[in-house]
């Protein structure tokens, strides 16, 4: 990844290339994590939540309303992998560079946050946002 955050127990990772966006979150947390794209808050972001239960991955696409979200099947992921290893939960996606970003659209905000339960319905405990250089 060209582009690396620490923002207390979550690390956001990112990475552009001509056709494809890349996104990781780690969160040091046994429950979910996510990200979401073109939004500095959860009203009208494009969400990405997924944890690891025992040997199960759980993935779900969410389109933010407000301070709430609910499931989207509209958003395009090319991949996703979710793991759970010694306290941190990882969630790596790779999305189509065109179904997120403009022709000649410079920068792309970024939130991402975490829970500490099993469930995409259990509040956050930490949460932040960034704006990204995709140049």
């Amino acid at each position: 990844y060209s582009f690396a955050k620490q923002d207390g127990a979550i690390r956001l990772y990112a990475s552009f290339d001509a056709e494809k966006i890349y996104l990781a979150v780690v969160g040091r947390t046994s429950g979910w994590v996510a990200v979401g794209v073109d939004a500095v808050r959860m009203d009208g972001a494009k969400i990405f939540m997924g944890y690891s239960a025992g040997e199960k991955e759980s993935f779900s696409t969410q389109t933010g309303t407000r301070h709430r979200h609910s499931e989207s099947t509209s958003l395009a992921v090319l991949s996703h992998a979710v793991g759970e290893s010694s306290g941190n939960t990882t969630m790596e996606i790779t999305l189509d560079r065109p179904a997120y970003l403009e022709p000649g659209q410079s920068t792309l905000d970024v939130i991402y946050a975490m829970g500490s339960a099993d469930t995409f319905g259990q509040y956050h405990s930490q949460r932040g946002s960034t704006r990204l250089n995709v140049e």
